[in-house]
């Protein structure tokens, strides 16, 4: 089961700042890597990512961010740790060396004795979105899950029903909504804090992806 722990933030914290980079006018495909993240560096440009993507901080609130930054970090770090071996990836996209994108799947619960292959958190940095990093994200996913060692023919996808542009990116590449009665309480994190949040099921038969 895909699940996040709540961490010690002792690892990052001293961890320099990041200079500040200029994402290149378009991200080419040809040049964008995606690998899992390995040096801390990664982690921690992932980790701003996310929280961009998830979090409304305003300029005054420097330090909060950074604490956030912190603990999301050192939590997928565990994660990935804790899960090394099982059907668990955490791929980041990089371009000119910078994290520009990440992608988090896993097997989670999907009913009585079923287990699904579930992708909980994709996002882009906004200065690359709109560019085909999310789309490279999420072929990578699906190549993945019916690769040797996964061997699934489901892809599912957790979006909250007020992310209009998460439901729309799936839906566009062959996601399906299940019905109103699949949904999943998902616990979420907003800053420094956890909420349980209902969340929209969204499936893709692999076995007629015309990508894999």
């Amino acid at each position: 089961q895909m699940e996040l722990m709540a961490g010690a933030l002792m690892l990052l914290l001293s961890l320099p700042r990041l200079q500040a980079w200029t994402t290149p006018t378009a991200a080419k495909a040809s040049s964008i890597v995606i690998d899992p993240p390995r040096a801390l560096r990664e982690w921690k440009q992932m980790a701003s990512i996310e929280v961009d993507t998830f979090d409304d901080f305003k300029f005054w609130e420097v330090p909060e961010r950074k604490a956030t930054e912190r603990l999301v970090a050192q939590q997928y770090i565990e994660t990935a740790t804790r899960m090394k071996g099982n059907k668990y990836a955490l791929l980041v996209a990089t371009l000119s060396n910078h994290v520009v994108g990440m992608v988090e799947m896993g097997i989670v619960p999907g009913g009585i004795n079923e287990m699904q292959t579930t992708i909980g958190v994709l996002c882009v940095s906004r200065k690359c979105q709109r560019q085909g990093v999310g789309a490279m994200l999420l072929e990578k996913c699906e190549k993945l899950a019916v690769s040797k060692g996964w061997n699934e023919t489901m892809l599912y996808v957790e979006v909250e029903p007020n992310n209009a542009a998460a439901l729309s990116f799936f839906e566009k590449h062959g996601f399906v909504r299940l019905d109103e009665e699949h949904t999943r309480i998902v616990k979420v994190r907003r800053r420094l804090q956890y909420e349980e949040k209902e969340h929209i099921i969204l499936s893709k038969d692999l076995t007629t992806s015309d990508s894999l």
